[in-house]
């Protein structure tokens, strides 16, 4: 384990000047970096495809059109026709489950009265009747609550 005395020696500025880049040798390294990014750009570019140079010429050619400000200026309108839509939505909304309740209470209307004549001349047992009969009514008991309650949470 390290002394308290070498732990306050670390944190401390290096005091001798070897230590201490001078402002010559910063300039001179970045100097030396520039150099070579200079280099690198310069061998891209020779290396760049023709797919490339025409797509940085579009993309130049598409903000000097000013087609950006028509399209923030569409953009801008997208809430107006987000609500347009959203009522068109809620409408058809509506009109679907008005014609889902006419279909169910169709489809329950037609069990119902071929449980009823199958059950008139005999061809169910009374238990099959009371338990389709009992199916129907708790259709009817869920379809007026809504749904089942694990699809609500």
């Amino acid at each position: 384990m390290a002394e308290p005395d070498e732990i306050a020696n670390r944190d401390e500025k290096p005091d001798e000047p070897e230590e201490v880049a001078s402002a010559e040798e910063v300039d001179a390294d970045l100097d030396e970096v520039f150099e070579r990014l200079e280099k690198l750009e310069a061998e891209r570019t020779k290396s760049e495809g023709e797919g490339e140079k025409a797509l940085r010429l579009a993309l130049a050619e598409f903000l000097r059109s000013g087609a950006l400000g028509k399209g923030l200026s569409e953009l801008a309108k997208y809430p107006e026709k987000l609500a347009t839509v959203k009522e068109k939505e809620l409408e058809h909304s509506k009109t679907l489950n008005l014609h889902s309740m006419y279909l169910g209470i169709g489809f329950s209307g037609f069990v119902l009265i071929i449980v009823s004549i199958l059950a008139f001349h005999k061809l169910i047992t009374e238990s099959v009747t009371a338990s389709l009969l009992g199916s129907l009514v708790g259709y009817w008991y869920g379809r007026d609550k809504g749904g089942s309650e694990s699809a609500k949470r």
